[in-house]
């Protein structure tokens, strides 16, 4: 059985960033079409699966994109686009099924460190 799993940056300095960067950008991705490299997922798909508030998730989604790991198109009336630019550098992988584990926010992102 083949297992899905979502790849994060390994050769980003994480560190510079706050606590929950790094989820919201594995909540993100998790959607991501593999060839467009876009996704679409709504803040209310957001908030569920990653336990967060809308302003720790729009402020986290700022500072993913201030930094380079996102690129964000704000769109009126429906979801943002999210597009990722192409890594070619070695990954962290996260399982579906760590990143659905009912754990609190802060401690997810500890693992993911």
């Amino acid at each position: 059985m083949l297992m899905k799993h979502t790849e994060i940056p390994q050769n980003f300095d994480w560190t510079k960033l706050e606590w929950c960067d790094q989820l919201v950008f594995a909540q993100v991705k998790r959607h991501m079409n593999k060839k467009s490299r876009t996704c679409y997922p709504s803040m209310t798909t957001l908030k569920d699966i990653t336990g967060l508030s809308t302003t720790f998730i729009n402020d986290s989604l700022h500072r993913l994109e201030d930094f380079g790991l996102i690129q964000i198109t704000r769109r009126i009336g429906t979801s943002n686009l999210y597009y990722f630019p192409p890594e070619t550098d070695q990954f962290e992988m996260f399982s579906e099924e760590f990143l659905d584990m009912k754990l609190p926010p802060k401690v997810k992102e500890y693992y993911m460190k």
